[in-house]
């Protein structure tokens, strides 16, 4: 109980701190749609989790009943990953678990999101108890509720599949002919159906152009870059915004002391952990493929499809890690244990701090750009914006003002850049350019520069991931 009521701190206070992000943004708008829309549309997004948010938003409000339900997930998905850590291992692997997964920085960070993915790892969590009961003894009960919960997951998000994958492995190797024909028929279908499922998914959204990037695609460092967050999350190493500009060495170079820092400790508590976990056997057996499967299955699909990976889409294997880490640990003495310990909480300490007290490592304050804009602009003033994830969460906040894009996208060069700020100037009324994840529209910073060296125009607001310019009037 005293690490739920931690897990629940961690994750609870200043929850409305900052303001909503597109993808946040985004759930708050679906959630306002007709359910037979929600039910129906071809947006890349199963219905389950807005449809939370539209059940539940008239008791918790739209803005924030997105972060609350992560965060209820979130307490849950730690209170989920005792149970099966109590019964795959014992209860000092559960506890150590259970703490490691408070602490992560990472989780806490999806956990406070108003987004689906704490949901999807309490799903993986809950189908991880049910699924280590099936593999001790098939009952008709425990099917029943792995299918709903299965169900349940793919409705929240698509990755859930790799989940999915991960446990018919497992399964597959533990019942061998203990399966009745009913139970395997059901479980075959479900099989069948997420396949169905994620295969039209693929399609459609290889084609469908509004969900992909036009800098993003599959990357080779996708994976490594997400071993590194699941350890030390998004406050440590070069802030996202800059690995949205550019992911070489150069980048990653400036941050290189906390960088080798982490990669030192994961390196030297993962050994640790991996010499004692291996004494366990079989009983690290679907641990391991829940941290694997689900991300290389992702990996391999995006290089198949060219949609880009992301960190959050393998969040529902993060809990595993955990796990792993705590069985591995408690084979250990108790001073390498300690030891280990308060070098994973002094990261998470680093990391989570960053996130709330850090302008580069916090999410983009469009909430602030509006309540500057409102105030300063007058009704006759132009509104220019970088992109259109911009221009959507600026509109969620100033719905009656009328927004433009950049004239020029993207800025490719100097003089494109001479030509936005041409065009967007005006005599009679001022021009208010908002930059704010402009890694799109101005990749190279030709435009930034444009901005900050010609005499005509005045940065007026600096916010933490946004800059607001005036020109003219």
């Amino acid at each position: 109980m005293l690490i739920l009521l931690a897990a629940a701190l961690l994750r609870f206070v200043d929850l409305s701190g900052q303001g909503l992000w597109l993808d946040e943004a985004l759930s708050v708008e679906m959630a306002q749609w007709p359910t037979a829309v929600l039910l129906t549309v071809d947006d890349g997004h199963p219905p389950l989790h807005p449809l939370l948010i539209k059940w539940l938003s008239p008791w918790l409000g739209s803005e924030i009943c997105g972060r609350v339900i992560s965060v209820v997930a979130g307490v849950a998905t730690i209170g989920l990953l005792f149970l099966v850590a109590r019964r795959l291992f014992d209860e000092r692997v559960a506890l150590l678990a259970a703490t490691l997964l408070t602490i992560s920085p990472l989780h806490v960070w999806y956990s406070r999101e108003g987004r689906m993915y704490a949901l999807l790892a309490m799903w993986a969590t809950l189908s991880s108890l049910l699924v280590t009961r099936l593999a001790r003894r098939i009952d008709a009960k425990i099917v029943a509720g792995y299918l709903v919960v299965t169900a349940a997951g793919i409705l929240t998000h698509y990755a859930y599949v790799g989940i999915v994958a991960a446990q018919g492995l497992y399964l597959a190797t533990r019942l061998r002919g203990r399966v009745r024909v009913a139970h395997g028929a059901a479980i075959g279908t479900l099989a069948a159906a997420s396949a169905i499922v994620v295969g039209r998914m693929v399609l459609r959204e290889t084609v469908w152009s509004p969900l992909a990037s036009t800098t993003r695609g599959f990357d080779a460092l996708a994976l490594p870059y997400t071993a590194f967050t699941f350890i030390a999350g998004f406050g440590i190493g070069p802030p996202l915004e800059e690995l949205h500009r550019s992911t070489s060495v150069a980048t990653v170079a400036a941050y290189w002391p906390e960088v080798a820092a982490v990669v030192l400790v994961a390196a030297t508590v993962g050994a640790v952990a991996v010499a004692g976990a291996i004494r366990d056997g079989s009983r690290i057996a679907y641990p391991l493929l829940w941290l694997v499967v689900p991300p290389l299955s992702l990996y391999v699909a995006s290089w198949l499809t060219g949609i880009a990976f992301n960190v959050r889409y393998v969040l529902a294997s993060l809990p595993a890690l955990a796990l792993l880490l705590a069985a591995g640990l408690m084979r250990r003495s108790p001073a390498v244990r300690v030891a280990a310990v308060l070098a994973l909480v002094s990261i998470s300490a680093v990391s989570v701090a960053r996130d709330h007290v850090d302008p580069r490592y916090a999410r983009e304050d469009l909430r602030g750009a509006a309540a500057f804009l409102e105030t300063a602009s007058g009704e006759g003033d132009r509104i220019v914006v970088s992109s259109g994830s911009t221009k959507h969460v600026l509109q969620h906040y100033m719905g009656h003002r009328s927004m433009e894009a950049l004239p020029v996208r993207p800025v490719r060069t100097r003089g494109e850049a001479q030509r936005v700020v041409a065009e967007t100037s005006r005599p009679d009324h001022a021009t208010w350019i908002v930059l704010s994840r402009d890694w799109d529209d101005d990749p190279h910073g030709h435009l930034s520069t444009e901005l900050t060296s010609n005499d005509s125009v005045r940065l007026e607001a600096r916010l933490p991931g946004v800059r607001v310019y005036r020109t003219g009037g």
